[in-house]
Parts: structure tokens; C-alpha cells; sequence
């Protein structure tokens, strides 16, 4: 923890929201990832890296071979497999000290000044400073009057409570043609069919799965409990939760892209995956057994039957 704990920011990769803590505020979870570990097959994983890198390196002799003595071509190859490489340690480096180093630095500061108001009895939680605008600290700050900081929070939590229950509409402005906008036509195909047996969504990772599903309605930093052989129901996952992704047999998810981490580590690790179901969070019960088809995009919800 020392090392690992105390670094600045919020964790590698991880999506957040404001008042999501930092691994300094709250050190269990990289703890709960680093346990997550504990029931996995550790030298089953290193032998999976092992066949990977050997697959690489003969995709990369599978090419070379096919370029044959077209040596402008094969110059080509090389130069754009360097920027291939480069841009993935780039874009780590950038996500840790641009996004998370930056975001964990603001959070925590935050955190102070949330503590100091608690401490001093002008707001009653830490984090009811995010229901505070900054022209509104600066005045009090000003003032050195605080005592009207309790009832603007309560007045914008009311608010925000409000804005919560809004449903957004699907489209601003003009409604688009199915006929010139073909990504309307691929949605509304996906989703839950007509009988309620199946599930339609975008093949992510090939492969077929039957077993329990564990739905997540929440999305929090720290991975949701899983058995080994578990499907997992989310409306969207991250980096955060990639050390349970050994332990799932299938990963299904309400929205997701092929090119986010969910899908790709899936495919890393075979696990089948389907993404854009709409609504597989709605659709499948915690504890359901269901059938995933990762390589047609298709979730059978009673297998069984």
C-alpha cells in the first residue's frame, strides 16, 4: 500500500464521476482488485500471455512473408506497427497524468475543503460540497459568513433530485430518416424480441456461454462480487473491473463499443461478449440461467425451456 496506495490519483483506466474517492481516500479498493486475484488461476494467466506474445510474433512473420521482397511495403509495415505500439504506451501515459493524476489531485482538495466545512458544522456531510458552485464559496469565503450553506445544498439536491427523473429525449432537433441513417435502423433491432426470449445486441467476443447470470445495476469503482462461471449483466464496465473477468464465463452489457476495455479484454481472454443489448440489465434476473452467443450477438434468456 505503501507504494501502490499512496500514489496520486483515482487508478488506471478508471471511469469516474466527481464524487467517486481516490484510492487514497479509500484504500480498499485496490485491495479488493489486488483480492480478486487470490481466487484466479495466476499461472494459467501467465501461460495465456506466453501463447499471445507467440501469436504475435507469428502474425507478424505472416505478414512480413506475404510482403515478400516488396521492400517499400514492408517499410510501410514497420513504421506503422512502431506507431501502433507507441500510441497504446502513449494513451496509458496520457490517461494517468493527464486524466487520472489530474482528476485524483482535484478530487482530493476537494475532499479538504469538504472537511473543513463539515468539521466547522456548515455543511452535515463532507460531500455536500459538490452541491456547492464555487461563486457561492467565494462569497461566503468573502463574507466570512457560512451560515447559508446548509440550505443551498438542500435546495440543490432538491433540484438535482428533479433533473435525476428526466428522461432524455432520442434525438435533438430534426428526427433523423431510418433511410439516411442506417445506425437508426441496426438499433432498433437490437434488444429484447417480440416473444421475450432473446435478446439482440452486437457480437463483441465469439464464442457460447450457458450459465447463472449476476446482473450489476450499479456502476461503482469497486468490482461487483462474482462466482467463478457467473455471467455478467451490466449496463457498462471499465478497467476497474477487468481482474473478475477470469472468473465470468460471458459479459453482456446495456451500451459498451467494441473498441472500449470490456470488449478487448473479452477477446484477450475469450470470454464472449455481447454489447449494445439496450436493455439485458431490465431484461435478465440475478441468479437467471441464460445462454450468451457472443460470436451473433444473442443472449437466449430461458435456455432450458
Amino acid at each position: 500500500m505503501k507504494i501502490w496506495g499512496c500514489r496520486n490519483g483515482i487508478g488506471y483506466g478508471t471511469a469516474w464521476k466527481p464524487t467517486d474517492p481516490t484510492w487514497n481516500m479509500k484504500p480498499e479498493i485496490p485491495l479488493d482488485i489486488i483480492g480478486s486475484f487470490v481466487r484466479q488461476d495466476l499461472d494459467k494467466h501467465l501461460r495465456s500471455l506466453r501463447n499471445l506474445k507467440r501469436k504475435r510474433k507469428r502474425a507478424i512473420e505472416s505478414v512480413h512473408a506475404k510482403i515478400g521482397s516488396k521492400e517499400n511495403l514492408r517499410k510501410a509495415f514497420i513504421a506503422e506497427l512502431f506507431k501502433a505500439n507507441y500510441y497504446v504506451k502513449m494513451m496509458e501515459d496520457h490517461n494517468y497524468l493527464i486524466e487520472q493524476r489530474t482528476f485524483g489531485e482535484y478530487r482530493e482538495s476537494i475532499n479538504r475543503i469538504g472537511v473543513a466545512l463539515k468539521d466547522q458544522k456548515w455543511i452535515d456531510d463532507v460531500n455536500d460540497i459538490f452541491y456547492l458552485r464555487l461563486a457561492e464559496l467565494d462569497q461566503a469565503a468573502d463574507s466570512q459568513d457560512y451560515t447559508s450553506l446548509k440550505s443551498i445544498v438542500i435546495a440543490a439536491k432538491e433540484t438535482f433530485k428533479k433533473n435525476s427523473s428526466l428522461s432524455p429525449p432520442e434525438f435533438l432537433g430534426t428526427k433523423p430518416n431510418k433511410k439516411d441513417d442506417p445506425r437508426q435502423v441496426e438499433k432498433e433491432s437490437l434488444g429484447l424480441s417480440s416473444d421475450g426470449q432473446t435478446l439482440h445486441g452486437e457480437p463483441s467476443s465469439s464464442g457460447s456461454f450457458t450459465g447463472r447470470a449476476r446482473v450489476v445495476i450499479t456502476r461503482t469503482s469497486k468490482p461487483p462480487s462474482v462466482k467463478k462461471g457467473d455471467i455478467l449483466i451490466t449496463e457498462n464496465t471499465g478497467p476497474d473491473w477487468v481482474p473478475i473477468f477470469p472468473l465470468i464465463g460471458a459479459l453482456v452489457l446495456d451500451g459498451g463499443d467494441n473498441f472500449q476495455h470490456a470488449s478487448l479484454i473479452c477477446r484477450e481472454y475469450g470470454i464472449p461478449c455481447v454489447i449494445k443489448t439496450k436493455e439485458g440489465t431490465e431484461a435478465i434476473a440475478d441468479g437467471q440461467i441464460i445462454k450468451v452467443d457472443g460470436s451473433n450477438g444473442l443472449i437466449t434468456l430461458n435456455p432450458m425451456a
